[in-house]
């Protein structure tokens, strides 16, 4: 019998960092998929730089919400006087959530997409 390919694609870690109430909450997600690409838009002011990604946690316990953040990896601990500067524009590997979409399998979250 012949095994089927496996790619592994949920095999990556990533953070998760939320600002509420004046706190930086930090998560943990093993098991992850996450694409980012650095992509150039042009208007007539000139080049701007826009990092998109798509990120998909399988899962019940996922919380994502716009403007979370995500790191790729393991990422560092954040104190709120440093949130105005972590930000993507200066950050390797970190991405801004513009949207999640729950994926919902025979009554069960089966997993969530996010991404910008």
């Amino acid at each position: 019998m012949e095994r089927p390919v496996e790619y592994g694609l949920f095999e990556q870690t990533v953070t998760v960092y939320r600002m509420a109430d004046g706190q930086v909450s930090r998560k943990e997600y093993g098991g992850a998929y996450l694409q980012m690409q650095t992509q150039a838009q042009w208007d007539a002011q000139g080049r701007e730089w826009e990092r998109k990604f798509l990120l998909i946690l399988p899962g019940e316990d996922v919380v994502l919400a716009p403007g979370d953040r995500v790191y790729d990896g393991i990422g560092p601990q954040i104190t709120a006087e440093q949130w105005s500067r972590f930000i993507p524009a200066l950050v390797d590997g970190l991405g801004q959530i513009q949207y999640v979409k729950p994926y919902f399998g025979q009554g069960f979250l089966s997993h969530t997409e996010a991404g910008r």
